[in-house]
Order: structure tokens, then sequence, then C-alpha cells
């Protein structure tokens, strides 16, 4: 059962993230033209709600609209709630029992009353059952899925680890290797730059700097993450279409901040060295940093038409980066409109309930 429970959690994570996600992706749309590092932390938004499955309210949220159901606004009552609420219940009800009558007072037994009669109705849906025998399926097929994607993981890391077993350093941090294509990082504890045997001094010197800008920033794990995460949510196609555009994203800004340390007088010379080094599609490598990784031409464009953002865009930039997340992270409040509706359909499913399973002497006063 915990692995049905844990399947109905990520559906309603999902969900959410799903959101996120397109939110995220027309804000990129918009704001094409703006720097790559302010919409490459935009993704810590859609990171969190693939991740924590709490979050606190705001009126702020994104999720306070109206077209959006309760069991998106929050998880307690997505299909995890609907999966915890009929578990265990019983098929049928023949009324309280006497322990239950006796020695309580009138809301133990409309309490009594509402559990056993809610429980009768919901276990005699098919929607319920339905959903419960899909869930269970589903949970299936989605541990065999994270299976595959392990192991695909270990057999390209392994791969890419015998490629470079014959590296030797050739300074702090960086190590050749023959048959390379490109440059990129690899390790999580100790990451190191592993670049190709006899590359073009101008052409090394940008490829490490751009490498270092990485480790710098902890790119490394953050895609390390993010493959994890992918693994997690294969089944959901956003998720695969946000992984592509943080990539993008995070090569893109990490380009900017090389740009920045070499001056814009090099602009030139640093896209002629993605473009000699572009492996688009080339190595097939997907887990480490590569410096011509994918997106060459994008990134080329990008690289010529950089200018430095004055101060004040960035200060204001990073006030709309926390309206964001505050507006994409956060839960929307439940309205007191609907608060009070669920108590009043809470008591009426109540009263029938304790209808439902009265007693002979219900309504007969003299008995």
């Amino acid at each position: 059962m915990w692995l049905e429970r844990m399947f109905a959690q990520i559906l309603d994570m999902s969900m959410t993230a799903g959101i996120c996600i397109t939110v995220i992706l027309l804000i990129r749309l918009i704001f094409h033209k703006a720097p790559r590092k302010y919409l490459y932390v935009l993704w810590l938004a859609a990171a969190f709600r693939l991740i924590c499955p709490v979050s606190v309210e705001s009126g702020l949220s994104l999720f306070n609209l109206t077209v959006f159901p309760a069991g998106i606004q929050g998880y307690e009552n997505g299909t995890e709630g609907i999966l915890e609420e009929h578990a265990g219940r019983p098929a049928e009800s023949d009324g309280p029992t006497e322990d239950a009558a006796e020695g309580s007072d009138f809301s133990d037994v409309l309490s009594v009353g509402a559990a056993m009669g809610e429980g009768q109705i919901q276990t005699e849906m098919p929607a319920v059952s339905g959903m419960k025998t899909a869930i269970r399926a589903g949970s299936r097929i989605w541990a065999a899925g994270m299976l595959v994607f392990l192991v695909y993981f270990l057999y390209s890391w392994r791969k890419i680890r015998r490629e470079v077993q014959m590296a030797y350093r050739a300074e702090d941090g960086v190590y050749e290797c023959e048959g390379l294509s490109s440059p990129f990082v690899l390790g999580v504890f100790c990451p190191r730059i592993y670049v190709p045997c006899g590359m073009e001094p101008c052409q090394r010197e940008l490829a490490v700097l751009h490498e270092r800008c990485h480790l710098r920033r902890k790119d490394h794990l953050v895609k390390l993450l993010s493959f994890v995460l992918l693994g997690v949510y294969w089944f959901h196609p956003l998720v695969w279409i946000g992984w592509r555009c943080m990539c993008r994203d995070m090569e893109m800004s990490c380009d900017e901040r090389a740009l920045e340390y070499l001056g814009a007088e090099r602009r030139t010379e640093y896209s002629r060295t993605l473009l000699a080094l572009g492996t688009e599609g080339g190595s097939g490598r997907r887990l480490p940093l590569a410096f011509g990784e994918n997106d060459v031409e994008k990134r080329i464009r990008h690289a010529l038409s950089f200018r430095k953002p004055a101060l004040w865009m960035g200060a204001g930039a990073v006030l709309l980066i926390l309206a964001a997340l505050i507006f994409l992270g956060t839960n929307g409040r439940k309205p007191e409109e609907a608060a009070a509706e669920e108590e009043e359909r809470t008591w009426s499913q109540a009263a029938e309930g304790l209808y439902e399973n009265r007693n002979p002497y219900v309504g007969d006063a003299p008995a």
C-alpha cells in the first residue's frame, strides 16, 4: 500500500508542478531577451513543487484563482486524500455497535454514523474503485519506469568514467584526455574538468573558464538533482520540456557569466570557440556539463547579442523573480465561502449517515 500512496502523492505534486512549469515557460516566452541568469532562477519554483509535498498558504499564490479545483490548491484534498479516505473502510455497515451507542453523547454518535454512512456510500461508488485500481496499476508501471531510468543512469555514468580513466592532470582541477569531443565537468563531491588533448590555447582558456563558472555555481549538483527528478517524473511531458529548457538556461547563463569576466571585446572569440567545439547530438552525453553540449546555434546568437544589464534593471529583475517565486511556490488560501460550504456538506453527510444507520427506537418516543 505504501507504493500506491507514494504514487498518489507524486500525481498530486505533478499536477501543481505542471502548472508552475507552464507559467515559467510563458514567462520565458515573454521575457526571452532578458538575461538568462534571471530565468534560470525561476526553475527553483518548479523544483520546489516537484520535491516538497507541503507549502505555506499565501494570498499572492497563483492557486488562489478560481479556475483551479481544491485538490490543486493543496495536497490534502487530492488523489492521495481520496486514497487514504477510503483505505481500510468496511464495504458494508450494519449500524452502530452497542459500545458506540452506550456512554457517548450526541456528537460521538453523529461522528460514528457519519463515518459509517459515508464509508458505505463511498465504497459503493464505482468511480472510487476504478481510481484505486488505476493507482495500483499505475504505481507498478511508475516503479518499473524509475528502475529503467536508474539502469540507464548507471550505464551512462560508467561509460563516461571509462572514457576518462586514462586522463592525466594538466593543471589544478583540469584533466586532459584523448578521444573527447568537447570539455565537460564530471563528478559530484570532487568534480573535475576534462578537456580534449591538443586544444588550441585560446579555445582551451575559454572552455575552462566556462566550466569553472559551472563549478562556482554548483551547476553539476543542480543537473544531477534535475536528472533524479526527471527519473521520478518520467511520465510527465511537461517535466521533460522543463528539464530541457532549464539546461538551456543553465548553459546560456553560464555563457553570460563567462562573458562578464572576459569583456565585450572577446564575444566574437568566445562564439567562435562555441562553434568549433559545438557537438550537438555528437557524443550523446546527457549527464555531464559539456561546453558545446547542445543548442549551439542559439547560444552563439545569445553570446553575440549579450550586453551586461544595468544596475537598475538587475534590481528590478530580482524583485520580479522574488514575486514570481512567491506566486508559484505558495499554496492558495481556501475562501471563506468554500469553507462554509464544506462545513455544511460535512454536517449533511453526518446527518444522512446517522439516519441510514438508525435503530428501531428512533422516532418512537414511548419506546
